[in-house]
């Protein structure tokens, strides 16, 4: 008797989820360079507009051209 295999996507979904993590490492990065602390919240801003453009954590030109 032959079992039927699962259709499992295993793809990861990009959605404004997914860049919370991204932000974070990138907050965690500008701290270690040394920025006031009064930039920082403008450039994480900067940062998440742009990643939500380009709906992904880690564009590409490419990714970010097509939109």
């Amino acid at each position: 008797m032959s079992r039927k295999r699962l259709d499992v996507n295993w793809k990861k979904e990009h959605d404004a989820e997914d860049i919370m993590p991204a932000l974070k490492r990138y907050r965690r990065y500008l701290q270690d360079n040394g920025l006031r602390p009064s930039t920082i919240p403008m450039y994480v801003l900067y940062l998440r507009k742009y990643l939500e453009l380009a709906g992904t954590d880690s564009p590409g030109l490419v990714e970010v051209q097509q939109r």
